[in-house]
């Protein structure tokens, strides 16, 4: 295995997702089998269930994606996206067959390079074809010569052909090879071979639901992709693996999952060998300097089984006796380049049943062996050459004639004294690779106990590994630095199931490399500087108001809006892209509402300044006939409310002429509607409740008098409650009967009282911070006991004015990216706005 290891993860993972980054995603209602039309020598096959869905949630919440999106082939794929998307707005069938749909992206070895296929089953029956001519942009109308001839070419920026394009049988073929769309337009080249090769079908078959994505690899044909990269010498430890590997894909914000099963007729020495040894949690990285790039681990239960399986015979008595008889548990090998220069370092760690029966049984093979001491842990240096490979097989062919020593319960190997000092600092000073904070959060996140663990610091492995690629792979890598440098941790574990199948799981992140916390340090959008960050914005100048979290329609994810000091309000994605900025007249007051004025599914941001009523859609832009201007200044933040639920808003706007304005979505006053006076200005929004089936709108001014208004602005009850000395009001709570509903709020003298609206007062809990200053708001409703009116059900609270900083910075709790785990949502009043997991 070793370092080929490496390559069919990054092949899995990476080969894989790169196509359905650099070329395209998209869409259909299934009609026929895409499966059927795949090349003969298939390799590999990613399988994308509703695809502009995946796309638009991959893009929303990938941090992977951020560093990526810039390139020309990521840039050119989002907006083919966006275009087969605003088709799909403009044709209910076109969208309907979209979302039902599922998209094939096939890869083979042709002719000594890769081609790539994508089937997407798209029925033209019913649809609008035409519709998709924008998409691609070529003709795909009643005349195309899609129909006649069976294929068309799209022209690229040079006025070369850049995508092929064939229809048959309910079946869209797309590839960048001509050869690929004229094999699948002919008889299904893979109907009979998938029928007689039973692997192929256990593997499909176990391929779960709920995934984001389904991978199937051909481990042979696999190797033969890999030699487009990488030199015939570096995949030779793959010879032998025969079989599908089928694996269920899941995209996390930070990572790419995959778990599933290897479906082998036969396999390598190492994985045939371990298939009836323990399964270990990681061990040998207590004894490693954090510095390592990369580690294999293996669980042994039965020393001399494994020995015997590896080499193929019995090993040799003597040596068996001094390096293989004591150990239990852990065994593995790790490696790191050199810090000075670009040699490696390499080390083998074996875990002892009895540490010191181990050390004597070395000893004893060392009669005038060279001996050191460091740190006062003695250093032996081994008098037999390559014996760990010559009864432990080629995964320490690295040990030639090393030096080890004993730490604690393991046995650490190096050839390089260097390389074993580092490990007994790491030891002795307690800062190995398992203290690490980048390795150990990595690994107590994604992995688990597995008979084969390899992890790689993906970025540093990437770059030691490319004296083994050819000039095609060494470009790739070179033009995509960037990208690379915010890779995190790449792991793959493999455990023995029944009938000798292996269970696999792997995980390409964006955390657990160092190379990814330098790159993150330097980016001016994201920091992983404190504990559980996950990413920082700065505003350029210090924020005023906000944070508002806002739903993204496309993805359901939340996006972050704050206003700076120049009015200028920002919109953020869940992964920390900033997504635009622009300026408004004035502060945003109060809250910011999210309306479906078009009726299609689509929010847009609604709020107001003093001045000003905007609508704004995703994207920054101003819908139509907005902003407008008030016709008065508005004293409060306005509200909005859908009283039958059928999206026909009513927008109220208090204004400073003690009047109470009221609009229609098109920002047009409604037809009928009498402002009523309040006795004050009021400087909080209207509220709406709704009591025995007939809704009041609440209005309370600065002289803590109650308005009830219906729905046309008629007085509909008279409270009898008046708030006195008031320091600023806290809610309402609704009740069975107008008259026992509740004003909440704070006086001058730091009480916290509640009136019912028929007359009466009731004096709540004073919550004091430790300073014995009165409590904030947000501090008063955490503090407040369950029967507290401030917490009960249904409570409304009052947004302030302006949502302005105050000492602290404000700070929010919610699980923006929809990973199951919330985060903490942090802006500072200089601007920076950070994410981090919340504990």
């Amino acid at each position: 295995m070793r370092r080929a290891v490496i390559v069919l993860l990054l092949l899995t993972i990476l080969g894989g997702i790169a196509w359905w980054l650099l070329k395209w995603d998209g869409g259909t209602m299934v009609t026929a089998d895409p499966w059927a039309r795949l090349p003969v020598n298939t390799a590999l096959v990613v399988e994308v269930d509703d695809p502009l869905a995946s796309w638009e949630r991959f893009t929303s919440t990938s941090q992977w994606w951020t560093t990526w999106e810039s390139s020309p082939g990521c840039a050119e794929l989002d907006a083919l996206v966006g275009r087969a998307r605003e088709a799909a707005d403009t044709d209910v069938l076109l969208k309907k067959a979209m979302s039902a749909s599922s998209v094939l992206v096939s890869f083979s070895f042709v002719d000594d390079h890769m081609e790539s296929l994508l089937v997407w089953a798209f029925p033209a029956e019913g649809i609008t074809m035409e519709k998709l001519g924008p998409v691609f942009r070529c003709d795909m109308g009643r005349t195309s010569k899609l129909w006649s001839d069976g294929r068309i070419s799209t022209l690229g920026a040079d006025g070369t052909a850049a995508m092929h394009i064939g229809y048959s049988d309910g079946l869209l073929f797309i590839s960048d090879s001509p050869g690929a769309v004229d094999g699948a337009l002919l008889e299904p080249p893979l109907k009979s071979a998938l029928a007689s090769d039973s692997l192929f079908k256990l593997a499909r078959a176990s391929l779960g639901a709920g995934s984001d994505a389904h991978v199937l690899l051909h481990t042979e044909r696999a190797q033969r992709l890999l030699t487009a990269w990488l030199r015939p010498e570096a995949i030779t430890a793959l010879n032998g693996i025969s079989g599908w590997v089928a694996l269920d894909a899941r995209l996390r914000p930070e990572a790419f999952l995959f778990s599933g099963l290897l479906f082998n007729s036969s396999t390598t020495s190492i994985l045939a060998a371990a298939q009836e040894q323990g399964v270990e949690r990681m061990g040998i990285w207590r004894v490693l300097h954090p510095g390592v790039q990369s580690m294999l681990q293996l669980g042994i239960s039965d020393p001399m089984r494994y020995c015997t399986s590896i080499i193929g015979e019995a090993p040799n008595e003597q040596l068996f006796e001094a390096y293989g008889s004591w150990v239990h548990g852990p065994i593995g090998v790790a490696k790191r380049a050199s810090l000075s220069d670009s040699t490696r370092m390499e080390w083998a760690i074996m875990q002892a049943e009895d540490p010191l029966l181990a050390k004597e049984a070395l000893e004893a093979r060392c009669a005038g062996c060279d001996t050191l001491s460091y740190r006062n842990i003695r250093m032996m240096r081994s008098a037999d050459t390559s014996a760990l490979a010559a009864i432990w097989g080629p995964l320490f062919d690295g040990a030639e004639r090393p030096w080890w020593c004993v730490l604690n319960d393991k046995v650490v190997f190096a050839d390089q004294l260097n390389a074993l000092r580092l490990s007994i600092d790491a030891w002795t000073d307690g800062y190995s690779l398992a203290q690490d904070a980048r390795t150990s959060g990595f690994f107590q996140q994604y992995a688990t106990e597995a008979g084969f663990t390899w992890w790689s610091d993906a970025a540093e492995g990437l770059r030691s590994f490319r004296e083994d690629m050819k000039p095609a792979g060494a470009r790739i890598l070179l033009d995509h630095q960037n990208a690379w440098d915010h890779l995190g941790g790449c792991l793959l574990q493999v455990t023995p199931e029944e009938q000798g199948r292996f269970q696999i799981t792997a995980c390409l992140a964006t955390v657990g490399s160092i190379a990814n916390q330098v790159a993150r340090r330097n980016d001016t959008t994201t920091t992983t500087q404190n504990d559980g960050a996950m990413w920082s914005v700065s505003l350029g100048t210090h924020a005023q108001c906000g944070p508002w979290l806002l739903t993204d329609h496309l993805s359901r994810t939340k996006q972050i809006l704050v206003q700076d000091t120049k009015n200028r309000i920002a919109l953020i994605s869940c992964t920390g892209k900033l997504m635009w900025q622009r300026e408004l007249d004035g502060p945003i007051m109060g809250g910011v509402h999210q309306v479906d004025k078009f009726k299609n599914g689509k929010l847009q941001m609604l709020f107001n300044t003093a001045e000003r009523m905007y609508v704004i859609d995703r994207n920054g832009k101003d819908v139509e006939r907005f902003p407008i201007r008030l016709p008065e200044r508005a004293s409060a933040p306005l509200n909005v409310f859908d009283y039958e639920n059928k999206k026909e808003y009513r927008v109220l706007v208090p204004t400073e002429g003690s009047r109470l304005l009221n609009f229609d979505i098109n920002g047009k006053p409604v037809d009928g509607w009498v402002p009523p006076k309040t006795i004050g200005v009021c400087e909080i929004p209207v509220e709406h409740m709704r009591i025995r089936g007939k809704d009041n709108l609440v209005l309370v001014d600065i002289g803590g008098h109650i308005n009830v208004f219906d729905r046309r602005g008629e007085p509909r009850y008279a409270p009898k409650l008046q708030a006195r000395s008031v320091e600023n009001f806290i809610g309402l709570v609704p009740a069975m009967d107008i008259g026992d509903c509740l004003l909440l709020w704070r006086d001058t003298e730091g009480n916290n009282l509640s009136g019912k609206f028929s007359g009466g007062l009731d004096t709540l809990r004073v919550q004091t911070t430790s300073n014995g200053k009165t409590a904030t708001e947000e501090m008063v409703a955490e503090g407040a006991s369950p029967g507290d009116p401030i917490m009960a059900k249904g409570t409304i609270r009052y947004p302030s004015t302006y949502q302005s900083f105050s000492e602290k910075p404000r700070t929010l709790k919610a699980d923006i990216n929809l990973d199951g785990r919330p985060e903490r949502i942090t802006v500072n009043e200089d601007g920076k706005v950070e994410v981090a997991s919340a504990p």
